[in-house]
């Protein structure tokens, strides 16, 4: 009989980050059965060998978790290391040049003081930019679920945050056997493999909805992206580790042949896919699952409101007495509250079985850009709850869109920084389509100075130095025509969009809540049998909530053209009241 648990190596230091962390979720899918009594699974063993195998698996669990204990601690002494010698010597580059008829030889160097060190520690994870690199925050690998994201500065959240998709129990074959993970082939040959197995279907108008589990994702949240029901501290506590600066302080710290060929043609059975189910969008938000389908967020004050709470008295009116000195005092107001309930987004295929027995890499194929578009359609609704979320403002001026988007963004961050008062260091999120690094590159292009010096790939860094952090979305909220349309032969390329959509917001005022897992698995009915097909169905669990006020966040719609146009010297095009 094959083992309850998976064997493990005597050395798990041979083993890469991927493989341990595979192996780990081996041994839970394992776990998840055997607790289940799942009858098929253990099929062959006595109670008493399922106790031991337990105990087995318990000690390979623990031999897994002290590995990766292990790795986390060897990096984090590195991260130590690093930091105190890059606080040395970023001490000794600073330090002011002198002429060399003042060096005093025999001097001794001060050291740096505590709180130089202290700074740097900090900072550590941001890179101090000398020159425009490359910080495209929407180039991400596809991915089916990733890691909750993290404000600015990014902090590690799990030695291995992105799940793997398993196969589950009862995958018939040889070739995938219960827990082992799955790629975009063997997951498609698990699909048809099932449906073969399921033989003759069965033709009766009253027959029952079939469901076969194929594959499960889990997402592995970390106990500090999970909130509570009725944990209310703690809620608030994991918050504020976001960064959000409307919660606190605490945590702020993307062949030619020639001639002719008498015997047929061999076909070419694998497609290339050239979309990508990257979420930008998703992972640009701090990422948050609700244990109860969704979250209540009360409506915040600001500053602004308020009006009573302080008062002004000068000595002469203190003297006065009376009402002269009478200090006022403002009462609380319960605010309101809104209950954000995350939205299923499914998707939903459908598959001949012979076909897909006959072109296992067409039905690859067809999943993976399902997932593409089943990403379009999310990130899309994300961007019109956004939408939704934030005050509409627009934002139009005669130059070229570089100095128009840079204006315009700066403006907003002013605005927000001064009605709420906040700090004037605070680093702000900005969300623009990713052609934007396209037209913004070519504005300067057209520009008379500098015309070569930054690339699309650049322009994340040059927006950084105004402390906004960009993530490039790849969609569009609906009506705004973010996304080119398909182009047409022998016509002209199509221009890009006259408008600029953006979100700019301090980071921490929205939360992406998850309350689900994305399921893969085979759905059949008396329908579907009679028709010899099998249909693959998944969907997502999600939304956005807002926790910061009304004034933090702003969508602007820039009217920007890449003419390469700058103020001249004594311009009159912009205006400052």
């Amino acid at each position: 009989m094959d083992p309850l648990f998976p064997t493990i190596p005597d050395d798990l230091s041979s083993l890469s980050d991927d493989d341990l962390s595979a192996l780990k979720a081996e041994h839970e899918v394992a776990l998840d059965k055997i607790e289940a009594e799942d009858a098929e699974y253990t099929a062959g063993y006595t109670g008493a060998e399922i106790i031991e195998a337990l105990a087995a698996g318990a000690e390979q669990v623990k031999a897994i978790r002290a590995e990766q204990d292990r790795r986390v601690q060897e990096h984090e002494a590195y991260q130590a290391e690093k930091t105190r010698l890059a606080a040395e010597a970023r001490g000794l580059l600073t330090t002011e040049t002198v002429e060399d008829d003042d060096v005093d030889a025999d001097a001794t160097p001060e050291p740096l003081a505590a709180d130089t060190v202290e700074a740097v520690e900090t900072v550590e994870e941001i890179p101090v930019v000398e020159e425009p690199v490359a910080v495209v925050a929407a180039a991400v690998a596809p991915t089916y679920r990733r890691a909750p994201a993290a404000s600015t500065p990014i902090r590690v959240i799990d030695e291995n945050p992105m799940p793997v998709l398993v196969a589950a129990a009862g995958v018939p074959g040889n070739a995938v056997r219960a827990g082992q993970p799955l790629d975009r082939d063997t997951f498609a040959k698990a699909l048809i493999e099932v449906a073969k197995r399921l033989g003759r279907p069965s033709k009766n108008d009253n027959g029952n909805l079939e469901k076969h589990l194929v594959a499960s994702m889990h997402m592995p949240y970390p106990e500090d992206r999970i909130l509570r029901s009725r944990d209310y501290d703690g809620n608030l506590e994991k918050l504020q580790n976001v960064g959000s600066p409307f919660l606190g302080k605490k945590g702020q710290e993307a062949l030619l042949a020639s001639g002719g060929l008498c015997a047929p043609l061999e076909p070419f059975y694998t497609q290339p896919n050239l979309s990508t189910a990257a979420r930008p969008v998703r992972d640009a938000l701090p990422n948050f699952m609700a244990e109860r389908g969704g979250v209540s967020v009360p409506t915040p004050s600001t500053i602004g409101d308020i009006t009573t709470a302080i008062s002004v008295i000068e000595e002469a009116d203190d003297a006065l007495g009376g009402t002269y000195a009478t200090k006022s005092c403002q009462d609380l107001s319960c605010p309101s509250w809104t209950d954000v309930a995350v939205t299923v987004i499914a998707h939903c295929r459908e598959y001949g079985n012979l076909n897909a027995m006959a072109w296992p890499e067409g039905i690859a194929h067809e999943n993976d850009i399902t997932m593409a578009a089943q990403s379009r359609a999310a990130d899309g609704y994300l961007l019109d709850r956004l939408t939704t979320l934030s005050l509409v403002n627009t934002y139009a001026v005669g130059y070229g869109s570089l100095s128009v988007v840079i204006g315009g963004l700066l403006q907003a961050k002013a605005s927000t920084i001064s009605v709420l008062r906040m700090n004037p260091g605070t680093r702000f999120r900005a969300l623009l389509p990713a052609w934007a690094a396209d037209n913004l590159a070519w504005d300067l292009v057209n520009s008379q100075f500098g015309r070569f010096e930054i690339g699309p790939d650049g322009v994340a860094g040059l927006l950084g130095r105004y402390n906004i952090d960009v993530s490039w979305y790849l969609d569009t909220a609906t009506g705004d025509g973010q996304v080119f349309s398909d182009e047409v032969t022998s016509t002209a390329l199509d221009r890009f969009p006259g408008e600029i959509d953006a979100y700019v917001f301090p980071e921490g005022t929205f939360l992406h809540i998850d309350s689900g897992d994305l399921e893969l698995g085979i759905v059949r009915d008396s329908t579907l049998n009679s028709l010899n097909d099998f249909q693959v169905f998944g969907e997502t669990f999600e939304n956005v909530a807002r926790i910061g006020p009304a004034q933090a966040a702003k969508k602007i719609a820039f009217t920007a053209c890449p003419t390469g146009e700058v103020a001249a010297p004594n311009g009159t095009a912009i205006t400052c009241s």
